[in-house]
């Protein structure tokens, strides 16, 4: 069981791999894992997936680093490495020096060299570098934290789509950076290598980037404070007054499934419910649900009613708009 309110507050960086590995034979960093200097991000925002360096500022859910897989891995000299997975949700560790091969969201083949990793089990925190073919530059792909802090991933199970879904995969995995949602809700505790905490994992990533349509778009921003909580006590409701969190001045917006929301009150940028209607006009219709201690959508799901207490439900509730976050 977990108290938990999040500021959240995810950084952005947009990648800009070399083009020519001729152009590049003159600059260092031809072996991953060197040292570096630490990297910092200017543009704040709350809307990342993956954690990871975006392709263009024009596609919002691209990444440099989509998906991974341990068929082919090998030791940064060149030898073979036999990895698999334990079992459907778990992963093996990953030890420094070993070289993986991913793809870009575009499908684009890129190498991952794991630098360093800490901590045990599915909470192991990775420091990565990856470089295209045709680069012989290595670079973090995870977006920087503040204060020039070095990100790193968790390997995740499974792998994420441009809408926002996540996919079995029997071969492939996830390296998720902190900034992301996906590593932000297994640290809030959703852990997606328990079986029992998948779908609310995935619930957990379409609240925190706000996606109401389940289609990939993000309705948040940057150090938006927001309380979750779900019917199942992973997560409990904050009632308790903090000096970074007042639970008097959040109020409840909206329900969610591994789909997107299940029912909205509001949006947390104050945008019209319409706007939300006209966005996904398939999805919702005006209606009324009731959680109970003041939790009441105004939007629901087309079909039937869901009677509360029918299945799993994770909550959100959030400062209204043009309230700010208040930095612990």
């Amino acid at each position: 069981m977990r108290r938990s309110w999040i500021l959240l507050g995810i950084a952005v960086a947009f990648t800009s791999f070399p083009q020519s590995a001729s152009a590049q034979s003159a600059r260092p960093w031809a072996r991953p894992c060197q040292p570096r200097s630490p990297e910092r991000s200017h543009h704040p925002q709350g809307t990342l997936l993956w954690g990871t360096t975006q392709l263009t500022a024009a596609q919002p859910m691209s990444t440099v680093l989509a998906s991974v897989k341990l068929e082919g891995a090998r030791t940064v000299e060149g030898k073979s490495l036999d990895l698999s997975f334990p079992s459907d949700h778990e992963m093996p560790r990953l030890s420094p020096g070993t070289v993986l091969r991913g793809a870009s969201s575009t499908g684009t083949r890129v190498d991952v060299a794991v630098c360093e990793a800490k901590g045990a089990d599915g909470e192991t925190l990775y420091q990565l570098e990856v470089r295209t073919q045709d680069s012989l530059e290595w670079k973090n792909p995870c977006v920087p934290g503040g204060q020039g802090q070095t990100s790193r991933a968790l390997a995740v199970r499974g792998v994420w789509d441009a809408t926002g879904a996540r996919k079995e995969n029997a071969r492939e995995f996830t390296f998720a950076c902190e900034q992301g949602a996906i590593a932000k809700c297994a640290q809030w505790g959703y852990k997606p290598w328990n079986a029992e905490h998948v779908d609310l994992h995935q619930a957990c990533t379409r609240m925190a980037r706000a996606d109401y349509c389940g289609t990939g778009r993000s309705h948040t921003w940057n150090d938006n404070v927001i309380d979750l909580y779900d019917s199942t006590g992973v997560v409990q409701r904050e009632t308790r007054e903090s000096p970074g969190f007042s639970p008097a001045r959040a109020t409840f917006e909206s329900s969610w499934s591994p789909d997107g929301a299940t029912c909205l009150a509001r949006t947390r940028k104050g945008e019209p419910l319409q706007a939300i209607l006209d966005e996904c006009p398939k999805r919702f219709v005006p209606g009324a649900m009731d959680f109970g201690d003041g939790d009441v959508c105004t939007l629901v799901l087309k079909g039937p009613p869901v009677k509360r207490g029918t299945g799993a439900w994770l909550n959100t509730r959030s400062y209204p708009p043009p309230m700010k976050a208040t930095h612990p």
